[in-house]
């Protein structure tokens, strides 16, 4: 099985100690997707786990942007897979592909996913099983018989439609759609059901779509409580009985490498700012340090939101490659990062890295000089941390991802 996504390096380096980055070019370009041709397509499925079928997408100026294959779990011929995917990289009964022929970014990719930290270990949006274009499971949102897949400046809407005695129709339409940032297959506001129960289907927050009601839920609007500066420093090291954690809600003691209580001015402990760490054979590996800011009597995480549209990455998830030669003087993404939210701003510095080869990114960290330090700011006003206009370098799959500064100008963003 294939380890890529937006979280794997550029290139394997045998440095084994802290590298010192040159200074970054201050390049900066933006960056845009290419503009998809309008159509709709039509493929014959003679039924789910037997079928195999391919199609293309083109761009306005007339050549081939993507490849899509889909196959059935009982498919016995090829489907012409550029990416050279296996047969086990196809789940359920029925599962879609699309993959980048041309451009900067990994050809390999699934680009059907939704989660880019670590793509393979996550079912694509079009994993389909006969049960769930049955009964109230074929009418789920974005999960039965209809689905929306918005990624790349465009929308693809796929449908099963036509079924009879086992055989049916995928109808593919393709549009253009300027707001669709993501590389990937951008979240759905639908949790995929579990166990074919489709009778209650279960909304989910996306992050980067901040929503009055979402704020209001969790008890998030203004007037925010004034803090005062704080700060703290600590060096980061292996430690095999951390527990990792996604930082999706806060932290358990023995799931925790650094952690910063954040008072309000009558001394009470206003937030915590704090990160976990998966730690593999020579270090800190894989999805690297996760942190999250939480209120004292919420577990969402206030850093979430600040998620690239683009990459869906997080600044506030801390990879090893990220901190190393040029990436390490990568604006928000590399040795350091600032959030701004609630009043107050929080930055995040990252010193002194020693590295050791890793087992799922080029580099693993040994060890690293983390710095946290929280500032009131009057500017800072929205309630949740909100997207840099610097586009992740992991985006990329060339040569040098680090050496341009790649930029959305429409971005919302308080620092760059």
């Amino acid at each position: 099985m294939k380890m890529l996504g937006f979280a794997s390096a550029c290139c394997l380096a045998t440095l084994l100690t802290a590298s010192h980055a040159p200074a970054l070019s201050l390049e900066k370009r933006a960056f845009h997707w290419p503009k998809p041709v309008a159509e709709s397509l039509r493929l014959n499925l003679n039924s789910l786990t037997t079928a195999g079928v391919s199609f293309e997408i083109k761009t306005a100026e007339g050549s081939v942007e993507y490849w899509g294959g889909c196959r059935g779990l009982n498919f016995k011929g090829k489907l012409g897979d550029p990416a050279g995917d296996e047969d086990s990289d196809y789940y359920g009964d029925f599962d879609c592909h699309l993959h980048s022929v041309h451009g900067e970014t990994n050809p390999a990719l699934n680009l059907l996913v939704d989660e880019a930290s670590d793509p393979v270990e996550n079912f694509g949006r079009m994993v389909t099983n006969e049960a769930n274009l049955k009964g109230l499971c074929a009418t789920y949102p974005e999960w039965g018989r209809l689905r929306h897949v918005r990624l790349r400046g465009m929308n693809l809407t796929f449908e099963f439609a036509q079924i009879k005695s086992g055989a049916m129709q995928l109808v593919i339409t393709v549009g253009p759609d300027p707001t669709a940032l993501s590389a990937i297959a951008e979240p759905p506001a639908f949790q995929r059901p579990q166990n074919e129960l489709c009778g209650h289907p279960i909304p989910v927050h996306v992050p980067g779509q901040i929503t009055a009601e979402y704020t209001s839920e969790h008890h998030l609007e203004p007037p925010f409580p004034e803090i005062v500066s704080t700060n703290k420093t600590e060096e980061v090291t292996i430690d095999r009985s951390v527990a990792f954690s996604w930082a999706e809600k806060r932290l358990r003691e023995n799931e925790r490498v650094f952690y910063l209580p954040v008072e309000d001015v009558a001394g009470k402990l206003a937030y915590m700012f704090e990160c976990s760490a998966y730690v593999g054979l020579n270090g800190i590996d894989r999805w690297g340090m996760p942190c999250g800011l939480f209120t004292a009597r919420d577990d969402v995480n206030l850093l979430a939101d600040s998620i690239d549209p683009y990459s869906r990455m997080s600044p506030a998830q801390i990879l090893p490659d990220q901190l190393f030669g040029d990436c390490a003087n990568y604006p928000q993404w590399g040795n350091e990062r600032t959030f701004a939210l609630r009043g107050f701003e929080l930055t995040v510095r990252l010193k002194h890295p020693v590295f050791a080869p890793g087992e799922f990114q080029a580099h693993a960290l040994r060890r690293v000089t983390l710095t946290a330090e929280i500032t009131p700011s009057s500017a800072a006003t929205s309630p949740f941390a909100l997207p840099s206009s610097t586009i992740y370098w992991g985006l990329l799959s060339t040569p040098n991802p680090c050496g341009t500064v790649i930029v959305d100008p429409g971005a919302v963003s308080q620092h760059n």
